[in-house]
């Protein structure tokens, strides 16, 4: 009886499905829907007691999943220009920043981006002749 509501409330939401005014990038494409696991994540007892236990789903890996906020930054984030305005916000949102590089979004840490911009055109060489001898030594 204690979950009923939570129960009602998780199904109602699942049955609604992504809203159409639900965020987009920059090519028109909806983003992502993570507000069905972040209503799990956000009533524990739900989840591990009727999710779980009561109805036997398998457990979810939420390790890929953005809090609200994060996703909220996402949402302007893909909307930016690529570039500088990108990186701009990368630097100044650091667990948007964590999130991307946990997905793989991006691949380069923000701050190793701009240390390697910094570099004079030598010192670049240097780099990727130095990168290409460790990938040949390596098996």
């Amino acid at each position: 009886d204690e979950y009923v509501d939570r129960y009602v409330s998780y199904y109602a939401l699942l049955a609604t499905g992504i809203p159409k005014d639900w965020a987009r990038d920059k090519n028109g494409d909806r983003l992502s829907w993570y507000v069905d696991d972040c209503y799990l994540i956000e009533h524990p007892a739900f989840y591990e007691n009727v999710y779980l236990g009561l109805m036997e789903n398998e457990p979810i890996d939420f390790t890929n999943l953005p809090s609200r906020e994060v996703f909220d930054k996402y949402s302007q984030y893909v909307n930016l220009i690529e570039g500088k305005p990108r990186d701009d916000f990368r630097a100044a949102n650091r667990d948007l920043e964590e999130w991307l590089l946990l997905t793989k979004k991006v691949t380069t840490p923000i701050w190793e981006k701009k240390r390697r911009s910094k570099l004079t055109p030598a010192e670049q060489m240097a780099q990727e002749i130095q990168y290409l001898r460790d990938k040949i030594r390596t098996p």
